[in-house]
């Protein structure tokens, strides 16, 4: 399930899921082509979106997938979690922890392990190799990267205690439930060395790996990018996600704006750019030469980070909501590792304030909260 942004308070997070949206924008072509992005109309509710080489995905909140471009998904899929894309090759996560794979093969990439099972996250690279994140919190690799050295193409033995995974064209980055990275790959003086990652970067909650560049989001809403084109970036506040092309990175701030950076037209006419007058954005995706964008409600119910209270003590937690009136059937789900989710409470609410007792938030050192709502 997507997650739309993290938001500390204390030593305690707050995580909230992104509620279906409707229009689907496209921002430039597919790569090696004059075909604009251009996403149908009738996709339905969807709750995430991801950018291939030359086609698209957007994964519905029933599960199914759609895709458009030149190498459509396989009909029929269904029970999908996740979605991504690569270098036309294409995964979708089932909700067995199962990988389903498709497209390109000349390298082994939709030749999943065999014995690959209890997956929470997938990333495709933008060339030819796919990371999985299993529950244990283990990392698993596959298909081939262009490097001098076979033993850059290794998940490295500290990458363990992960809880979010990311491949670029050919380096890798993991998110350590610490909120520390790493990395491996590819890593020389050409591509400004995007697989060294800066020294004391810690509380990263997000993490997006391009063609030569890699970008960290931070609990404070600041963004950390490194490797080529990195000098591109802007100062950032208030980001809530971020998403790498080759050259270009966009970042998704809390008022629903986006900023977009790198070489402009270097990927592709209009990157660098967003489209004139883009708001009202809860999603993003960014594939070699184009972006897409997932447009919200105009009054979506949402958590109101500035009433959260918690006692630790005793497991009391205080949650805010805001958004549209009348009641809203909602469900808040509670985490220690962002991996294994347990609900703790279930009710109709209206924007306002909600208390619940969480016996697992007693003594816990950290411990994460998702709101759902519910149809």
């Amino acid at each position: 399930m997507l997650i739309r942004r993290l938001a500390l308070a204390t030593v305690f997070f707050f995580q909230l899921n992104l509620v279906a949206g409707g229009q689907v924008i496209g921002w430039g072509t597919f790569y090696s082509s004059t075909i604009t992005n251009d996403p149908p109309d009738d996709l339905g509710d969807v709750v995430a979106l991801a950018g291939g080489t030359y086609t698209s995905l957007a994964l519905r909140s029933d599960g199914t997938v759609a895709s458009w471009g030149p190498e459509l998904a396989p009909p029929g899929l269904s029970n999908i979690t996740a979605i991504s894309a690569g270098g036309g090759f294409y995964l979708a996560l089932q909700t067995n922890g199962t990988i389903v794979a498709w497209g390109r093969n000349d390298h082994g990439q939709t030749n999943v392990p065999s014995d690959l099972t209890n997956v929470v996250a997938i990333s495709a690279s933008m060339t030819a190799h796919a990371l999985a994140l299993r529950s244990d919190g283990t990392v698993t690799n596959w298909g081939w990267y262009n490097v001098a050295n076979p033993a850059l193409a290794t998940v490295p033995a500290s990458a363990t205690n992960v809880m979010a995974i990311a491949a670029g064209s050919n380096h890798d980055l993991v998110l350590r439930r610490d909120g520390t990275v790493v990395a491996w790959g590819a890593n020389d003086a050409f591509s400004n060395f995007q697989a060294t990652v800066p020294a004391g970067l810690s509380n990263v909650i997000a993490i997006a790996a391009g063609g030569q560049s890699s970008i960290a989001l931070k609990s404070d809403g600041s963004v950390v990018s490194w490797g080529y084109w990195s000098s591109f970036q802007p100062v950032l506040t208030n980001v809530v996600a971020i998403s790498a092309g080759y050259t270009h990175c966009l970042a998704l701030h809390r008022d629903r704006t986006v900023t977009a950076w790198g070489p402009r037209d270097w990927d592709g006419p209009g990157m660098g750019t967003v489209p004139p007058g883009l708001s009202n954005v809860i999603a993003i995706a960014s594939a070699p030469s184009y972006d897409l964008f997932l447009l919200g409600p105009s009054e979506p119910f949402a958590l109101d980070s500035g009433q959260f209270g918690i006692q630790p003590s005793i497991g009391a937690v205080t949650i805010g909501l805001r958004g549209s009136s009348g009641q809203h059937a909602i469900r808040v789900h509670a985490s220690m590792d962002l991996l294994h989710w347990d609900p703790v409470w279930t009710n109709s609410a209206a924007a306002g304030v909600i208390q619940l007792i969480d016996a697992g938030a007693i003594g816990a050192p950290q411990r994460y909260y998702r709101l759902e709502e519910m149809k």
